[in-house]
């Protein structure tokens, strides 16, 4: 959808079906699972093509094409979340950088297997990223290929997702997201909706 030539479809209909009710969760459920709760935000929510070519003419575009938002955690942490589905040159592109006083990391979904390390205690002359690549002792790994920086795909992550789920019924223990998980992302969406409206920042409640 990153040009105005793409044709009207469902994707371009409707609330849910925009990029707040579809890329933009992926994102917010990442930031909550590395950094905790979201305390407060400033959401720009737009709508980039407001039309699209349908078979009579010009179809409007009922739903937001991308979502700019900086938030505090409630841990008093700072950051910034960005989706988009026109930002050209994209494929997958789940991303996130999260930076501390010890040290950082760095992951793109484009290339799933490597986890990008940094260490604030390194030499100076050593010092910078440096990259991890997966292999047999990480989790699940071993599963799909014996020899390190073979790398996995990404249907081998949805076998991944489904394994966890019938461990989870056959050991009756909660294993991966939960509905309050759900829940959270649900309530950091309708409160970027609420502050993108207004212009003001916005509390999660």
């Amino acid at each position: 959808l990153s040009t105005p030539d793409q044709p009207a479809s469902w994707r371009s209909q409707g609330r849910a079906n925009g990029i707040m009710g579809d890329l933009a969760p992926h994102i917010i459920n990442v930031a909550l699972t590395f950094m905790g709760p979201i305390e407060e935000l400033l959401a720009d929510i737009q709508t980039v093509f407001p039309t699209r070519p349908g078979t009579d003419g010009p179809v409007k575009v009922t739903n937001d094409d991308q979502a700019t938002m900086v938030c505090n955690f409630k841990n008093g942490v700072p950051g910034s979340l960005y989706s988009s589905r026109a930002a050209t040159g994209n494929k997958m592109g789940i991303r996130y950088e999260i930076t501390g006083t010890k040290g950082a990391l760095r992951l793109d979904q484009e290339d799933q297997n490597s986890l990008w390390y940094y260490d604030v205690s390194d030499q100076e002359q050593v010092s910078g990223f440096r990259r991890i690549l997966a292999g047999p002792s990480h989790p699940d790994y071993l599963n799909f290929c014996q020899g390190p920086g073979h790398g996995t795909g990404y249907l081998d992550t949805v076998i991944m997702e489904g394994a966890d789920f019938l461990r989870a019924i056959d050991t009756g223990t909660q294993n991966g997201p939960s509905f309050e998980d759900g829940l959270a992302v649900s309530k950091v969406v309708e409160a970027a909706w609420r502050s993108s409206d207004t212009r003001r920042w916005t509390s999660i409640d």
